[in-house]
Parts: C-alpha cells; structure tokens; sequence
C-alpha cells in the first residue's frame, strides 16, 4: 500500500466546477409557515430578511460574569463574597455587604458586571434576598456606572436618598459592556445590606438567536451538497453559520439524522447521511456588538445522480478498554444502480488517528493509495468499483472516550463536481453499526505522554530538525484551558508552544504539537536540555501537569 500522509482534513481529491445539479432556495424568512415555531428563537423579520430579535425584555447580566470589591472587610462566609451569584437567576442566593469590618465602614464597596459583549444599556434592578421589602437591608445611597472597558466609566445614576428596598431605574441609554454599582451608604440601624440579584436591561439586538426552517423537499432521494449565502456581517464581530439533519420522512424523527457541525464558511459541502430525500436547516446569528448580521438568501444544492444506491458501515467489535491499542475490522458494502458514479475513493471519519493495515475487496487483497489527514484516512482506489462490493478495512487505534464513532463517505472522480455521499447510518441496539464504547477509566486526564524524537537536531538538515510532544486528553467533556511551555533548566521561558482551550482528544501523530528548536523570538536555542511542561487546567481546584525533559544537539 503506498501511504502518503496529509496535514488537512479538506484536502480535496477532485476539483469543484459547478455546485450541483439542483438546489433549494430561501430568499424570505416572513411565512410562519416555513420556520418550525418550536426550534428557533430570538430571531426577528426585517422585511423578509432574517436578523436578530431585539432584547428591550432580556436581562442582559444573566449568567454573565460579577464579582464585588470590598473598602473594609469581607463576609466570614466567603460564599456570600460571590458576585456570580447576584447574576444567577435565583433570589435565594445573595451577596453580605456590611460595615463591622476592619475598616468600620464598608461603605463604597462596589459589585462589577461584566456583560460579555457591548450592549445598549439603560435600566439596572437590584433585588434583596427572596425580593422582600425590608427597610434595615435598603441602600440608602448608590451610584451606577456604565463604559465599554473596566477603567474609563461614565456615571449614569448617583442617588442619594433611596427609599426603596428593591430598586428598580432608568437612565440614558449608553454603550457599555461593563456596569459598577457603588453601594455609597446603607441603613445605621443594620450597618449591613444583603443583595441578591442584580439585571441590567437595555435597547438593541440580543446576542443570539436561531431559525429554523421546516423540512424540505428534493425532487427524489438526494446527495446534499455545497450549501451557498447571501447575507451582511456588519463587522467581524457579528457571524451566521448553518447546521442540517436529513430524514426520509417528512416529519423529523428518530431515523433522522442528528444536527450536522456548524458550516461557517459560505460554499462548503456539509456532513449528512445520504441518500435522503428531506432536510432541514437552522440558521445561528450572532453578535458581540451593537449591530445584527442579517441573513438575505440560503441555498442548499445537491445531486440526484448518487455515488452509489446505498452503502453500510458496520465495526466488528462493540466494546474494547480505553486507552488501549485495539485492532478494528471495519465492514463497507456497497450497492450499486444503474446511472450511479461507482467509487474511487472512502473516506473514514478518524476521531482518533489511525494506521491502516489491510484492505480486502470480497476477500481478496488490494492496494489502494493511503491518505493520512487529520480526522480522516483516504483509500483511493486506481479502479472505480461500480459492481455489488465487501470493503474490509483493518486498523488500529487507540481510543479515549466511552464510546468513539468513525462514519464514512464514498466519492467518485467521475462526478463533474466534487460531492461525496456519506454513508447512512444503521443502528444496532441503538447504537451507530461504527461506534465502539469502552470500558474502563482512564487513570489521569493526561495520557501516554512522549517526546519523540528525542534527543533532536534543529540544524536544517532535514533530519531531526524537530520533535514532537504526543498525548492523549481522557475524559474531557468540557473545554479547559491547555499549555505547553519550554523551559530551560533554570526555570526561564523559551518558548510558548501551544496555548487553547480543548476537549478529550488525541495529541499524536499528524496532531503532535512540534517544536522547532527555535524560542520565542524565533532563534534556535543552545544545545542543552530543556523541560517541555503540558498542563491542563482541569478544574477551579487546578488540573493536571506533565513535565518531559528534551535534549537538543546538533
């Protein structure tokens, strides 16, 4: 088998010359008729176009970020120190504030809100705790400040005699993405006030909506394509991206597809199972600023000629350990009608990297070219399979998560544009026919960790001239902050290799974070040794560290 080993996952084996051979096309979004009511969300009709909805009812603070500064003292109990829990949702938890600290007078403490984004602002409510009305817990005297960074603030309101325990004001509507309240006095009886939410409300577009269209139609089971838009992004920080499912009824339901990733480039080809002949689409816009994207027209192509009739994909082994290099027989039988492409090339979907060993076809061996990229590995065959076929694929790979998927597309060059069908899925037991689950826990979050090759040389002659950190992620389902840093063996920074926020993934081969040799400021390092540090903030109580050293040479 040649293996040739590819660094993009959208490398394309055949050029794009038209979009398709149909297409459907939505250019209003005012029918009631064609959005499905109980899907979509803060989105709003400007004329026939689709724009954001405007947010004068949405507490602008909710679940955003707050935090409080104390003059004197804070509260014994340090939960009631938390201003995220003034932007909660919940009346039953509160902020202390009192004036029996070191300081005496607690008094010009404030509570900072960070909104996120920039929003038109104009009317701010705080509530005591359960929203009673109780005269010893009042401010008597507050200031309201607004400005677009945390420094430079304007004052909206300064109100020296408050007589209302839950205060709810207006002011002049000013940009601001950050919103100060300065409790300037509270009641002599108490020396103390209790806060427990804080809303800021305001003017202008929410931060994001979605549409939802009804199911549509192709004239007959159908290989959905590139999808096309017309819209206007007033600036880089608003944004429209789409997601599809696809059925072979009209009404969704179980057999449907699930939403597809989100396309955010206009003229990319999306991942759905095909052959289908219904598909819906949702539409998510966002905005970060005072203004709204605005969606004019959506096209979605495809083909009615398919690469093949029907295609299944099916894994031998259902359950394998984790963290384990597992040997994988993969099944693809293909079927074929008159008119179709025939395949050249399959496509498997790699969540984690993977090494082919054998390909049989109706159990005889053949030789297709091997190409690694990442997330996915492509067999391209030198004869287009046009008759009834058994694929059997055998490969290895290790697997980081309870359960592993790896889907697959079929593409011809014979199609004079380029457009592959991905396989449908079947279900056994409720379970795609090409997952895998695991058993076990994998011991750490950080796994497996390499360097290889170790020592190098990064001298320029094409041997050695760098290395790479290998890993695997386990158990992450939520993105946490993920470092990799060179230090010398003083403890002094050199270079700064990688720095994201990440999920449960794999860190090896053509996904291996690679150095060169070279430090921040873009010079080779000293030959010596060096101590390559991956941490993983993987929780508010730390996370986990690595430390490896590496030996440089020349």
């Amino acid at each position: 088998m040649k293996h040739i080993l590819i660094a993009a996952a959208t490398t394309l084996l055949y050029a794009v010359t038209t979009f398709a051979q149909f297409s459907i096309k939505d250019s209003t979004f005012d029918d009631s008729t064609q959005a499905d009511r109980n899907l979509s969300f803060a989105y709003a009709n400007n004329g026939s176009k689709l724009i954001l909805a405007r947010g004068e009812t949405e507490n602008l603070a909710l679940l955003k970020k707050a935090y409080v500064v104390y003059t004197g003292a804070g509260p014994n109990d340090t939960s009631r120190a938390n201003g995220n829990k003034l932007i909660d949702g919940n009346t039953g938890t509160w902020v202390i504030i009192d004036g029996r600290g070191t300081q005496k007078d607690n008094t010009g403490s404030y509570i900072m809100i960070d909104l996120m984004s920039i929003r038109l602002v104009n009317r701010i409510v705080v509530k005591e705790p359960f929203e009673q009305d109780n005269r010893l817990l009042r401010v008597i005297a507050y200031t309201v400040e607004a400005g677009t960074d945390s420094l430079t603030m304007s004052r909206v309101i300064q109100q020296p005699n408050n007589v209302r325990s839950n205060i709810d004001t207006t002011f002049d509507v000013i940009a601001a993405r950050y919103i100060k309240f300065t409790l300037n006095a509270v009641d002599a009886g108490s020396n103390q006030t209790a806060v427990s939410e804080i809303q800021v409300y305001g003017t202008g577009f929410l931060s994001e909506g979605a549409y939802v269209s009804q199911p549509r139609q192709a004239s007959s089971a159908a290989n959905w394509g590139v999808v096309t838009w017309d819209a206007a992004l007033p600036n880089s920080q608003t944004s429209i991206n789409f997601q599809f499912r696809t059925g072979g009824t009209s009404t969704v339901d179980s057999t449907w597809s699930a939403w597809s990733e989100q396309v955010k480039s206009n003229g990319s080809i999306f991942g759905v199972f095909e052959p289908k002949k219904f598909i819906q689409y949702k539409v998510n816009l966002s905005t970060t600023s005072l203004e709204t994207p605005q969606l004019n027209s959506v096209t979605i192509n495809y083909d009615t000629v398919m690469v093949a009739a029907n295609a299944v994909a099916s894994i031998d082994m259902r359950v394998e350990p984790v963290l384990k290099k597992i040997d994988v027989t993969y099944h693809l039988t293909l079927n074929f009608a008159q008119g179709n492409y025939g395949v050249d090339t399959i496509r498997l979907l790699t969540p984690t990297p993977v090494q082919v060993k054998t390909v049989l076809r109706n159990n005889a061996p053949v030789d297709p070219r091997i190409l690694y990229e990442i997330g996915s590995v492509a067999l391209v065959f030198s004869d287009t399979i046009s008759t009834k076929s058994e694929i059997v694929v055998n490969f290895s790979a290790t697997l980081y998560l309870d359960q592993m998927s790896f889907p697959c597309e079929i593409s011809s060059s014979k199609s004079p544009y380029y457009n592959p069908q991905r396989v449908d899925r079947t279900l056994i037991n409720g379970i795609e026919s090409w997952t895998i689950q695991t058993t076990g826990i994998a011991p750490r979050l950080l796994v497996d960790t390499k360097i290889e090759p170790n020592p190098f040389t990064p001298n320029g002659d094409g041997k050695n001239d760098e290395t790479a950190v290998k890993f695997y992620v386990a158990n992450l389902t939520v993105p946490r902050a993920l470092t990799l840093t060179v230090y010398d063996i003083t403890g002094r920074i050199v270079r700064r290799l990688f720095r994201d926020d990440v999920l449960a993934g794999a860190y090896v081969d053509l996904t291996a974070i690679r150095w060169d040799g070279r430090n921040d400021d873009g010079n080779i390092v000293r030959p010596g040794l060096y101590i390559i540090k991956i941490q993983l903030d993987a929780d508010a109580g730390g996370g986990e560290t690595v430390c490896k050293t590496v030996t440089v040479a020349y």
